[in-house]
């Protein structure tokens, strides 16, 4: 039996560092419904901060740039946040975006088992910063996602982490601050210009 009151559902304008609540387990987390963006990392609830226009702003960009480089035949569907990713035998994340195929999501009444691309924007708290940076990181390459963007619109940069398959970790393919273009490992064809991006109104 859950340790976990069913009467407690936790806010999501609770603030770091007071945003963690452990003793959770997967079928507590499946069972609730959330007010905002709310992970489960190894029994414990990391609740998100809330985005911002200016984040949204840059995920529509962002979404409708994939949706134009996939529009020729991809068999990837493209998901925004909140949708649950599972990343370990107990946690699951909520990407900003995510490039999914059919098969990573067998039911769609539960959450995605697997995703080809992922995306974060960063929203600017250090929190934030650190667990998109580190946290997920880790994450992502244990749930074997190839291709992982870290968008971050205070350093208007572009990181992009490519899987080592052989390694279980993400290498760096590229860093792309402004005045360039961020290309994918993952679809050859998706080219993000940096500038554009964060000038987004």
């Amino acid at each position: 039996m859950s340790s976990v009151s069913t009467d407690f559902v936790p806010s999501a304008r609770i603030d770091p560092p007071h945003s963690e609540i452990s003793g959770w387990t997967e079928e507590d987390y499946l069972g609730r419904h959330f007010e905002g963006l709310v992970e489960l990392v190894e029994g414990t609830l990391e609740i998100l901060p809330m985005v911002t226009p200016y984040q949204q702003d840059v995920q529509v960009f962002l979404d409708h740039k994939l949706w134009e480089t996939l529009k020729n035949g991809h068999p990837g569907r493209i998901y925004l946040a909140p949708l649950r990713l599972k990343t370990s035998a107990r946690g699951y994340r909520e990407p900003d975006i995510l490039l999914v195929r059919p098969e990573h999501i067998p039911d769609k009444r539960a959450p995605a088992l697997g995703a080809d691309l992922v995306i974060e924007v960063v929203s600017g708290t250090a929190s934030d910063s650190e667990r998109d940076d580190r946290d997920k990181r880790i994450d992502y390459a244990l749930a074997r996602v190839p291709e992982y963007w870290i968008v971050d619109p205070d350093q208007k940069t572009i990181l992009v982490l490519a899987l080592d398959s052989e390694r279980g970790q993400s290498v760096i393919h590229g860093e792309f601050p402004s005045g360039t273009i961020a290309t994918s490992t993952a679809i050859s064809e998706l080219k993000v210009d940096v500038d554009a991006c964060f000038s987004v109104v």
